[in-house]
């Protein structure tokens, strides 16, 4: 069982609901593998630095990371133990970023 996020290169939703329509047009985008925008791989590389793939406690339930990433978009897992600890830190970096996470469980921008 794994934790999901989303994260995308693009103006911040003005709420949750605008944020599920945003969503939607970015997961279609996915189904067009391009390299990742320069922003999405930095933030996957600041992700995986921070917790390293290769790390026997690594949370990433799939991977590589960057292999989930296409385009302005990356769709990745988290492992179920982890799903307290890293989507807040995720989202403070995308935030740092400027990129807009979103949660696709509860539907909402984090």
């Amino acid at each position: 069982m794994s934790f999901d996020l989303c994260v995308w290169d693009g103006p911040m939703p003005e709420d949750d609901r605008a944020a599920g329509r945003e969503y939607e047009a970015v997961m279609a985008e996915l189904g067009d593998p391009r390299t990742p925008t320069a922003a999405i791989r930095e933030y996957v590389e600041a992700l995986t630095e921070r917790w390293p793939e290769d790390a026997p406690d690594s949370p990433w339930a799939a991977g590589p990371l960057l292999e989930e990433a296409s385009g302005r978009v990356v769709y990745f897992a988290i492992a179920w133990s982890a799903a307290d600890e890293v989507p807040p830190v995720a989202a403070s970096i995308a935030a740092e970023l400027g990129l807009v996470c979103y949660d696709p469980q509860s539907m909402t921008l984090l």
